[in-house]
């Protein structure tokens, strides 16, 4: 969904995923969402209470998406 939001009408500013379990595939798949070629609208992106990933391979994976992205302010 977050790719595909293309409409300059409708913006998505905060993002807040807080306590949804999110594993190492969503981080993966938000990363992607986020990294340059992406939304552009999200500004503030809200993670607290997820569970630790193992080995921290999710981080990992969503860090590979946001290091390019350029809209967000508040990680």
């Amino acid at each position: 969904m977050l790719k595909n939001i293309t409409e300059k009408d409708f913006q998505l500013g905060l993002l807040d995923l807080s306590s949804n379990d999110i594993g190492v595939k969503g981080m993966q798949v938000l990363g992607s969402a986020l990294a340059v070629g992406g939304n552009t609208s999200v500004r503030c992106l809200k993670l607290n209470f997820n569970p630790d990933n193992e080995n921290d391979d999710g981080v990992g994976k969503l860090c590979e998406g946001l290091r390019t992205n350029t809209t967000l302010k508040v990680q």
